[in-house]
């Protein structure tokens, strides 16, 4: 069995915690081999000194008083015990932080304390980093110029509440994380059901899979908007959504494509856009063996509106005759302007010649109605030429080619007619 003293001089020595004993006039009479690792200092530098030795100057004073008061008369040995963090300094002049519990004991009459120091200087500074980081990361959450929201789930995952808003999510939701915070989203943005972003939250929150919704167009009751979605989920359980606007993007988007598909001045659709729309509709009829017509319409007597009215009153004529072809057509219809007074209706999927002559006869009718425009009467007519598919040509070119050359024939004619390519004669006219 092991000798009681030979034991603790053997805990003192081994442990990994820095013992240190001193007298009741504060000199250091036990230093063991921790303590010389942790202050840089061997036993025999310090044994017999001051504890100040050991304490930064700033703090030697409030030190010793602390002690004297720990070392109160009457207070019986092993009764007080103390635990805090204070500052050490090492040899080098280091001043480092240190947990430290110091017990008074009584040992053969005399008074003893004895202090068990642990170095957490490596601790602090994780800490201190830690808190930088954290620091730092805050800073990068409210100044990202994407929105993030961060979301507590309930516990079965159906439903999403939020723990955190940045200052560009509250720019561009237009809200007050105060106002939100610890609401559901669904309260706060009910579109998100529709939108499809509840479905994603949950996938999400099940899975841990992060996915990405693409940009969509989002609206509610009281904004809207297009967005474009990455959500995520955190380890600690929580679903973030880093999402951005992308409103003015898809404006300038559409911007740009009317630019290159539609007419600036009436809103039809371009060459360009007519064009394409025709490829698509020959490979239909092809497939379905189906009729196509494409009608060319070219106005009377527009260029003497322009020259006696000017260019504003030409402009507003093209647009209201515009407006009233369009009522003649059906939506899956076509109705383009090519450039000046030139337009063409592309019909396609007909069951019969007759309904394509219908609608020219009813384009016909409706551009010969009187206008007054900026109190000026205008009166107008059209010439009209007809050509089908297959029966006139089978590609594009030669389909508008045709029907052009029948819109020419029935100018020759007279104008005010409509004239079905092949033939020399008005089918109608008036």
């Amino acid at each position: 069995m092991y000798r009681k003293e030979s034991y603790v001089h053997a805990l003192i020595r081994t442990t990994l915690d820095a013992v240190i004993s001193i007298d009741h006039d504060q000199n250091i009479i036990v230093f063991n081999p921790a303590a010389e690792h942790i202050f840089g200092y061997r036993a025999e530098e310090v044994l017999g000194k001051q504890l100040d030795l050991l304490i930064p100057v700033r703090f030697r004073n409030k030190h010793k008083l602390a002690i004297e008061k720990f070392d109160q008369p009457g207070v019986q040995a092993r009764s007080m015990y103390s635990q805090g963090e204070l500052l050490g300094v090492r040899k080098s002049g280091e001043e480092f932080a240190i947990e430290a519990s110091i017990s008074k004991l009584k040992i053969e009459g005399k008074i003893v304390f004895t202090a068990i120091l642990r170095d957490i200087s490596e601790r602090r500074r994780l800490e201190h980093e830690l808190r930088k980081n954290e620091i730092r990361l805050n800073e990068i959450f409210e100044n990202l110029s994407s929105g993030v929201a961060i979301y507590r789930a309930s516990p079965d995952g159906q439903h999403f509440y939020f723990t955190a808003l940045n200052r560009s999510a509250e720019q561009i939701e237009q809200v007050r994380r105060q106002d939100v915070i610890g609401k559901n989203v669904q309260e706060v943005f009910p579109g998100v059901v529709k939108f499809g972003l509840s479905d994603v939250f949950r996938r999400v929150w099940q899975t841990g899979k992060s996915e990405h919704v693409p940009t969509a167009y989002y609206s509610d009751q009281r904004i809207s908007g297009w967005r474009e979605n990455h959500v995520y989920k955190l380890s600690n359980g929580e679903v973030v959504a880093i999402y951005n606007d992308r409103t003015e993007e898809m404006q300038e988007a559409e911007k740009m494509r009317q630019l290159a598909y539609l007419d600036q001045l009436t809103g039809l659709p371009n060459r360009t856009l007519l064009w394409d729309r025709l490829q698509q509709s020959l490979i239909a009829s092809r497939r379905d063996k189906k009729t196509l017509a494409v009608i060319f319409i070219d106005l009377d007597r527009f260029k003497p509106v322009n020259d006696q009215l000017g260019h504003d009153i030409g402009d507003l004529l093209l647009i209201t005759v515009a407006e009233r072809m369009r009522r003649c057509i059906r939506e899956s219809d076509t109705l383009s302007r090519l450039g000046g007074d030139e337009f063409v209706a592309l019909l396609p999927s007909l069951k019969s010649k007759s309904a394509a002559l219908s609608v020219a006869e009813k384009l016909l009718a409706t551009i010969k109605q009187p206008y007054i425009l900026h109190d000026h009467p205008i009166e107008i007519s059209a010439s009209i030429g007809l050509a089908f598919y297959p029966r006139d040509g089978r590609d594009e070119q030669t389909l508008l080619k045709h029907a052009d050359s029948a819109m020419y024939q029935a100018k020759n004619n007279g104008r005010n007619g409509i004239v079905l390519y092949g033939t020399a004669d008005n089918v109608i006219s008036s």
